[in-house]
């Protein structure tokens, strides 16, 4: 077994391996922080007071996290420091610090401009700041654009005679798609050591004046008419009220328009959305229309001309009633050309066709029409025993067409052969998983009295075909569906019921992860975690429980 380290050892190595842990955690937090502290300056208004730092040099990168750098006259040189200072100042007794304690003071020993600037290429719609100045110089400010060209200017008149002076100053860019970048301020007489005081500095919402904001067309294609919409997202920090002009490309044109606006293309072809804000162009999107596809007209399929003719009897006594029935079996109506169109045929001699009025009748789909004949042929006389045809005439599409059907007349008695009814039986489906419904279906002739066992308990008596039943098997199990009538089996079918598959979710109970924010109590989430993840390994390190005592 390998030796232990003393306990002195394992406790500085536990420490170091915390320290590690804190370090890692804090960095982490800083980051979180730093970012939510540089969204923070793009939204917000932004007043330095100085209060946040103690006297001393805070030229450079004192308030990056404000955006602001700060560069000393005469970098760092003797009496050119830039530094805060409580109470009034020392340059210019009767100047009270507009917001207690500090103040930031320049006093440069040559002829050279403190500079205020903003970072990351960002601009300030406006500024304000007080401005107190003591000697006999004047102090001079000028605002300078991202591109250092000069865009505003003041200046802080000299009061003279060991006093001083306490001025308000207010800067703004000179127009909509400009803004200060930078203020460089400084004594209008080369060699003046007389210092003046900066306090409440105050700055709009920084943003980055190339970002002109975004533009989203949608849709960017579909078929005339097609209906669009053009929005239009400023910048953070962007003009409050930009002029805005839409191009639609199609010779639609909208001045002083509106954030979101809506278009309609009426002809095919490509074209090119374009929007200018504040007189630049901030994109353009393309837009493609076509013409709408015939929708082919769907092929009618022709309707089916059926009819049936059909006689009560194959075989009549002598003087008993021949009666036969048209039935429209088709999928379109046909027309009788009159309340009689039939005749009897012996052979191919017609001996009975009825008289009846020329007048056009419908047979709509599914009905029939019945007629009778006495036996009597056209002269009067009885038809003698032998086989006839009966046909019937009617009209479809415009065109006369005929259906025949044959019977006997005849002396002799026949005997009537009684077919059985015939039925079939199906089951669908025959496997499935419980609850398992399944249809039991009887198709065919007329049955009457059957009994169907689904096979796990339940039956039903007295069924009539043709008909359809259905029943749910809740337990699983492999069943025999048997049909009856009386003591006669007319069909079995098998069927499976199955168990559900169940499907396993696999949840670790906690949840959507959580996302830990740059905020005071996520600062606490941090350290906790970190104080029990340092615990942990603390207690390995000392103790070695897997490596028995010391």
């Amino acid at each position: 077994m390998a030796k232990i380290p003393p306990l002195y050892l394992r406790v500085r190595q536990a420490l170091v391996v915390s320290a590690l842990i804190f370090s890692a955690s804090l960095g982490y937090w800083s980051i979180q922080t730093f970012q939510l502290s540089q969204a923070d300056i793009a939204t917000e208004k932004t007043t330095l007071n100085w209060d946040d730092k103690s006297s001393g040099d805070i030229a450079g990168d004192a308030y990056a996290d404000k955006g602001v750098e700060i560069l000393s006259p005469d970098g760092g040189g003797s009496g050119a420091t830039l530094f805060a200072a409580s109470g009034a100042s020392a340059a210019c007794p009767s100047y009270k610090v507009p917001s207690e304690p500090n103040i930031l003071i320049a006093k440069p020993s040559s002829y050279a401009p403190l500079v205020i600037k903003f970072t990351q290429g960002r601009v300030s719609d406006s500024m304000n700041f007080s401005i107190g100045n003591a000697g006999n110089a004047e102090v001079s400010i000028e605002a300078f654009d991202i591109d250092g060209k000069s865009i505003a200017t003041k200046t802080v008149n000299a009061p003279g005679g060991g006093q001083c002076v306490n001025s308000p100053v207010t800067l703004a860019a000179t127009t909509a798609d400009s803004g200060i970048a930078e203020i460089r301020l400084k004594k209008n007489a080369p060699g003046t050591t007389d210092g003046f005081g900066i306090d409440d500095f105050a700055f709009s919402a920084l943003h980055d004046p190339n970002d002109l904001g975004t533009m989203v067309v949608e849709p960017t294609t579909g078929n005339i008419p097609l209906k669009v919409t053009a929005t239009y997202t400023p910048p953070q920090g962007g003009s409050a009220s930009p002029k805005i002009k839409w191009n639609f490309g199609d010779g639609t044109t909208l001045d002083d328009a509106n954030a979101a606006e809506t278009h309609t293309y009426t002809s095919v072809g490509t074209f090119t959305v374009t929007l200018i804000v504040n007189g630049k162009t901030v994109d353009t999107k393309t837009v493609t229309t076509t013409q709408p596809k015939e929708e082919p007209k769907p092929i009618e399929k022709p309707k089916v001309i059926s009819v049936s003719l059909t006689t009560s009897k194959s075989i009549y006594k002598p003087a008993e009633l021949v009666e036969f029935t048209l039935k429209n079996t088709g999928e379109a109506k046909v027309q009788l050309p009159n309340g009689a169109p039939f005749k009897i045929l012996q052979g191919s001699t017609a001996i009975f066709e009825p008289i009846s009025t020329q007048a056009l009748i419908d047979l709509s789909i599914g009905q029939s029409k019945t007629w009778t004949w006495d036996q009597k042929k056209s002269d009067g006389l009885t038809a003698a025993s032998g086989n006839y045809i009966v046909t019937v005439s009617y009209l479809a599409e415009n065109k006369t067409q005929s259906k025949s059907a044959s019977f006997t007349i005849s002396q002799t008695q026949i005997q009537t052969v009684v077919t059985p009814p015939t039925g079939t039986f199906a089951v669908t489906p025959t496997t499935g998983t419980v609850p398992f419904e399944v249809a039991f279906t009887c198709t065919g002739d007329t049955i009457t009295n059957l009994t169907v066992d689904f096979g796990d308990g339940i039956v039903q008596s007295n069924v009539t075909c043709p008909t359809t039943l259905k029943h749910t098997y809740t337990t699983a199990g492999n069943y025999t569906i048997t049909v009856r009538q009386g003591e006669k089996i007319l069909g079995t079918q098998a069927v499976t019921a199955k168990e559900p598959v169940v499907v396993q979710t696999k949840t670790d109970g906690k949840g959507a992860p959580v996302k830990l924010a740059s905020s005071g109590a996520n600062l606490i989430i941090v350290l906790l975690i970190a104080s029990i993840l340092s615990g942990i390994v603390s207690y390995f390190i000392i103790r070695r429980p897997f490596h028995g005592n010391e």
